[in-house]
């Protein structure tokens, strides 16, 4: 038997209120790092801000998860640290503006992408130094890996 046949319709208030959801956009930002700042015990951190208005820069990503990881087989004692910003809704929005507003119009498509990355390692550290008072971003940035 065909099982696509015997479908039950939800009620259309279930469906106006799944359609009310919407989709919206998500982004993850990863920042690979050669030495661990936070505190070893720490997993993530989930911040909030005072209310939905509140503009504050420095909490701009809500959601930051810790990884370790082997750099590869044969480095076995060398190890990266990532910190993964996520980030949805009006968090993404904002967080996009942030980013692509530093790049020029006239800039080519890899230029605009390089500029969008840097912004957004920026963001990434200014609000980790931020969050852990960490004095100085300077050491973060040098700790910082290309990817």
């Amino acid at each position: 038997p065909d099982d696509h046949n015997n479908q039950v319709r939800l009620p259309d208030n279930k469906i106006e209120s799944i359609n009310r959801l919407g989709i919206t956009k998500a982004i993850k930002c990863v920042v690979v790092l050669n030495q661990r700042f936070w505190p070893p015990r720490v997993q993530s951190i989930v911040m909030a801000k005072k209310d939905r208005y509140d503009d504050d820069p420095t909490i701009m990503i809500p959601e930051i998860w810790f990884r370790e990881f082997q750099m590869d087989n044969k480095n076995k004692n060398k190890h990266l640290y990532a910190a993964v910003g996520f980030m949805t809704s009006t968090a993404a929005e904002t967080f996009e503006q942030n980013i692509t507003t530093t790049a020029t119009p006239t800039s080519a498509a890899a230029a605009a992408a390089t500029v969008s990355t840097t912004a957004a390692t920026d963001i990434m550290i200014r609000q980790l130094c931020q969050v852990l008072s960490i004095p100085s971003s300077n050491t973060v940035y040098a700790a910082h890996v290309e990817t």
